[in-house]
């Protein structure tokens, strides 16, 4: 399907998979088909509740998928070589292929008496290296963090995600680290004069 900023209606339902070629697509319905969905260089796709992807099979992404907060799940693998834009919803896959120049956007938020973040789940095996373009929202204050938890993978995993690049806020900079079984990612908030040493228990 083609799109220039365009609205899918229609149910998807069936064996079948669902391909976006050219532009961006939003997906308005509750899906339920479970064939491959496949996202081209260029073309992204909008997802506008919990089941715009039905129960896919498997992802393909070389463009953009915009999660818009929600909580999506792909019940098969996910290759990816463009961005998936999870913002501060939840993306769960059973397998995750990161290729070169592959993207996760997260968001965070860190108040004076809350901090949460979007985040990624691989209930299997997650490999290769992703770019990991953290920002905050608006109303987040710098302040230090323990660990603000952004991935969740799979025994076995060897993904390595590296921060796009470095986050400040204020007085305090925020560093993505990871357990000693390197199956989470977290964020830690520390103050410029001192360092973030800590590690995290599974």
């Amino acid at each position: 399907i083609e799109g220039e900023d365009g609205k899918l209606y229609a149910r998807l339902s069936g064996s079948g998979g669902f391909a976006a070629q050219k532009g961006r697509i939003t997906l308005v319905a509750e899906n339920s088909y479970t064939g491959n969905t496949t996202v081209e260089k260029g073309s992204g796709i909008v997802v506008a509740n919990d089941k715009s992807l039905g129960r896919t099979k498997g992802l393909k992404n070389s463009g953009t998928v915009y999660l818009a907060d929600y909580k999506v799940t792909v019940a098969g693998g996910t290759e990816n070589s463009g961005t998936i834009d999870i913002g501060m919803g939840t993306f769960t896959t059973e397998s995750y292929a990161g290729k070169a120049d592959s993207v996760l956007k997260i968001e965070a938020r860190v108040t004076k008496d809350k901090e949460e973040a979007g985040k990624f789940v691989v209930t299997g095996v997650a490999t290769g290296t992703s770019s990991v373009d953290l920002s905050f929202t608006d109303d987040s204050v710098g302040r230090a963090v323990t660990g603000i938890d952004v991935a969740q993978l799979g025994a076995g995993s060897t993904l390595k995600l590296r921060l796009a690049e470095e986050i400040q806020i204020g007085d305090y900079n925020y560093l993505l680290m990871k357990t000693d079984d390197g199956t989470r990612y977290y964020l830690v908030g520390s103050s410029k004069d001192g360092a973030a040493t800590m590690t995290r228990s599974p």
